[in-house]
């Protein structure tokens, strides 16, 4: 199953696909298309977004699958979830009770934290980038305008996305 990633900019920057790996491990894959091949900031962003998942260690972040020593194409695997968007989420809830939002906002928060330790900024946390899975675990996902802080202290160009704009850019 494939569909197309909803970036406000490029709607066709990038394509997932689910599939099966050789282990028997459902993987997510996500490729770029041939046009964000040769826009150098889409290709930055998207080869940093396994870089950076292979950092992180926390139960709230997609975990990158073990991908071959090789590869012959651009792409990116990571764990399959099976999920839905926090906005998703939302829109099928009559109503949210007091400790489903502590729950929720707690393991955001938590996988927020795990950015923060390795010197990260996600920058792009919106109820479209984090999923709720079946067992209610919150995964963060899309981290391919991170900000990470260099040894040097430089900082890179904040990146916004859609309405959303990190807090520390205000």
């Amino acid at each position: 199953m494939c569909g197309v990633s909803s970036f406000p900019e490029r709607q066709d920057a990038t394509r997932q696909c689910h599939a099966t790996a050789p282990n028997g491990q459902r993987v997510a894959l996500k490729i770029l298309s041939t046009e964000a091949k040769e826009d150098s900031a889409w290709l930055r962003r998207f080869l940093m977004e396994e870089w950076i998942a292979r950092r992180l260690d926390s139960s709230n972040e997609l975990k990158p699958a073990p991908a071959p020593e090789s590869r012959s194409s651009l792409y990116v695997l990571t764990e399959f979830v099976e999920r839905q968007t926090l906005r998703q989420w939302m829109a099928d809830q009559e109503s949210v009770s007091l400790i489903q939002f502590r729950g929720i906002m707690g393991q955001a928060i938590g996988g927020l934290r795990a950015f923060h330790r390795k010197q990260m900024l996600h920058q792009d946390l919106r109820p479209e980038n984090l999923m709720i899975d079946a067992d209610g675990t919150v995964k963060i996902i899309d981290c391919g305008v991170t900000r990470v802080e260099h040894p040097k202290g430089d900082r890179a160009k904040v990146e916004m996305s859609g309405k959303y704009l990190s807090y520390n850019a205000w």
